[in-house]
C-alpha cells in the first residue's frame, strides 16, 4: 500500500473512533486519537491534532455516545452523553502545531462527584472540546470521538 507506514516504536490504538464533527477555523476536523492498550491498568494517550492553533482545549468523557450537532452555540457535534466528566487539571494548549496531548488514566476517568475506575467490560468515549474563533467571533468546537470497551 502506498503511503502506509509503519513503526514497531507506535503503541496499539486503545480504541475506536466515531461521531466526526465540523471543520474548525484552521480549515481542518480536529481528531481524537488514543494509544495504549484497553487495558484497566496501563495509561493512555490522548492526542487532538488538526486544532486551530494557540487555543485552549480540555478533554471530555461520557458513558454513552450521542450525536448532537452545534450544541451550546458551538461550531460542533456533541458526541458524548451520560455520566459526563471534564479532565479539568488537564487544560493544554494546541500551540503552533495544532496539537494537544492529554494522559488517560483508566484508574481516575473524572465522574460527576470525583473519579471512576475503569471495570473490564466498562465502554466509555472521549472527546476534546477547544477554543476557536471564527469571523473574529469567539466559539468552540469539538473533535471526533474514541470510544474503549476496557478488558
Amino acid at each position: 500500500m502506498n503511503g502506509v507506514t509503519f513503526s514497531a516504536f507506535t503503541p496499539p490504538v486503545a480504541g475506536y473512533n466515531f461521531c466526526f464533527g465540523l471543520p474548525n477555523s484552521s480549515g481542518d476536523y480536529g481528531f481524537l486519537s488514543m494509544f495504549g492498550t484497553p487495558t484497566t491498568t496501563d495509561t493512555k494517550i490522548v492526542n487532538a491534532s488538526g486544532l486551530p492553533p494557540n487555543q485552549f482545549a480540555i478533554l471530555l468523557v461520557g458513558t454513552l455516545a450521542v450525536n448532537i450537532p452545534m450544541i451550546g452555540g458551538s461550531q460542533g457535534t456533541l458526541c458524548l452523553g451520560g455520566q459526563f466528566g471534564r479532565y479539568n487539571s488537564q487544560i493544554a494548549s494546541s500551540g503552533s502545531s495544532g496539537n494537544a496531548v492529554f494522559l488517560m488514566d483508566p484508574g481516575a476517568i473524572p465522574a460527576p462527584f470525583g473519579t471512576d475506575a475503569a471495570l473490564a467490560g466498562e465502554q466509555f468515549f472521549w472527546q476534546a472540546w477547544h477554543r476557536d474563533v471564527v469571523n473574529g467571533n469567539a466559539t468552540s468546537n469539538l473533535t471526533n470521538a474514541v470510544g474503549v470497551t476496557f478488558e
